[in-house]
């Protein structure tokens, strides 16, 4: 081993393992392995010297040409068999469809008819389960419009009354907001006057000597301000009384969309009571009618192999039929390739019990020594030392 080599193996989990385990055979290991070898070797030359092993080799080579001719018999008689049962089936769809009844395959016969008649009685009941949802569902759907033009009719109204209130309370701020505005200028103009009357009384009572002069200007203001006080003063009444007459507007209106938003309320409680009952029964027919399909399909599953059945028993009993005809044909050339398979398959067999199977177990056992004597050496090469 190269000194790399060893570098790698020491880095790898197990490297030491491997590295204890090295082919360096010993003398001893070798003369052992030798001894071995050549008993073997003899043991193998006396055995073809004397003719077993080639006696042994070829009933192991004929053993394995039958077993390989007897799988070809099984699958070709498996083919035959579901070739069989497809020609039966459709045998006896043929003889149920043209009703071609029988003494000799009446059992079978009469077990497609009871199940005919099952399935038969079922769809009809099936469907008149269907019509019945139809029904119910045609019921559902009028007592729903009935009750959605109601909710419409009242969404509409709630609407125009909603507008209503909306304009008049747009109308209310508007008002609201001139009236603040006024009640402002108002409070302005009065501190002004007060302002004014103020200053009147400050000249009045001073020492000026031009007070006439002083005053007049500001009784002059104090005139424009009391004018624009009266002015403003005449304004509010109105706007207070159109806000009160909106007001006074409101209230039916509100009182309205609650009356409103009630039937609303009360319609909606009163569809729920109407439809939860044809609901629960519409959902209990579906039910019905999916599990009555269900066990239509159930019975429907067993009709191919019934058929099948029937269909064994009119190819055994074989009634006149020009329909079927074709079919019998087809069957008599598969019975007879399945005659034909199984008897080679029987003769095949005959030979193989008569088969020297001593000697294809001794031919197995030889290699199997092989085996043994070739682990020996190996063992004995690596472990012995």
């Amino acid at each position: 081993m190269y000194p790399s080599q060893h570098l790698y193996l020491q880095n790898k989990p197990g490297a030491l393992a491997l590295a204890q385990i090295s082919f360096a055979p010993t003398t001893l290991a070798i003369i052992i392995a030798v001894v071995l070898g050549v008993a073997f070797l003899a043991w193998v030359i006396w055995l073809i010297a004397t003719g077993r092993l080639s006696k042994w080799a070829k009933a192991s080579l004929q053993n394995q040409k039958w077993i390989a001719q007897d799988n070809k018999f099984n699958n070709e008689l498996k083919s035959l068999a579901r070739a069989i049962n497809e020609q039966h089936a459709q045998l006896g769809k043929e003889t149920w469809e043209a009703r071609i009844s029988n003494p000799g395959y009446e059992d079978a016969y009469n077990k497609l008819v009871n199940v005919n008649q099952q399935v038969l009685s079922m769809e009809m009941h099936a469907s008149s389960l269907k019509e019945e949802l139809e029904k119910f569902n045609q019921d559902r759907a009028k007592i729903e419009s009935k009750y959605k033009e109601q909710l419409n009719t009242l969404d509409k109204e709630r609407e125009t009354a909603q507008a209503a209130v909306n304009e008049l309370n747009k109308q209310h701020k508007v008002l609201d907001t001139e009236f603040n505005e006024l009640s402002m200028e108002r409070a302005r103009i009065q501190r002004e006057i007060k302002e004014a009357r103020t200053n009147i009384i400050e000249i009045e009572n001073s020492d000026a000597p031009n007070k006439s002069a002083l005053i007049f200007p500001l009784n002059s203001r104090l005139e424009q301000l009391s004018s624009a006080l009266s002015d403003v003063s005449s304004k509010t009444p109105a706007i207070d009384e159109k806000m009160a007459k909106i007001e006074t507007d409101l209230n039916p209106l509100n009182a309205q969309l609650d009356e409103l938003g009630k039937n609303y309320s009360r319609t909606q409680i009163l569809m729920s009571q109407d439809l939860n009952p044809l609901d629960d029964h519409i959902n209990k027919l579906k039910q019905s009618i999916k599990k009555k399909e269900e066990e239509i399909a159930q019975l429907q599953k067993s009709i191919p192999t019934m058929l099948e059945e029937l269909g064994a028993h009119v190819d055994h009993v074989r009634p006149e039929s020009l329909r079927l005809e074709p079919l019998y044909t087809n069957l008599d050339e598969l019975h007879e390739r399945t005659r034909t398979a199984t008897n080679e398959q029987q003769k095949l067999r005959l030979e193989m019990d008569k088969g020297d199977k001593s000697s294809v177990r001794k031919f197995a056992w030889f290699w199997f020594a092989v085996l043994l004597v070739v682990i020996a050496i190996l063992a004995v090469l690596f472990f012995v030392k």
